[in-house]
């Protein structure tokens, strides 16, 4: 062990290549409107994640109001 060295430099496929270039930032309302086609892209590209946000705003609550009755009553003995 005592032929080893301690920091070895680490070398690998990325060692040789050149350091990538930053990406131009642009303000919000310069964005394109349109995609890579030319077609608009939709408003909504989820629309799972749309019905769980409103299930979470809107049903969710009545539920929770709901059981928290229920137990309510039960420790009232109702």
């Amino acid at each position: 062990m005592a032929g080893r060295d301690p920091d070895p430099p680490f070398r690998g496929p990325w060692s040789d290549l050149p350091p990538p270039e930053p990406s131009k930032r642009q303000a919000p309302f310069r964005w394109p409107a349109r995609g890579a086609r030319g077609v608009r892209e939709p408003i909504v590209r989820n629309w799972r994640g749309l019905l769980i946000v409103l299930f979470l705003l809107f049903v969710a609550p009545a539920l929770a109001s709901w059981v928290a009755h229920l137990i309510m009553a039960q420790m009232a003995g109702r």
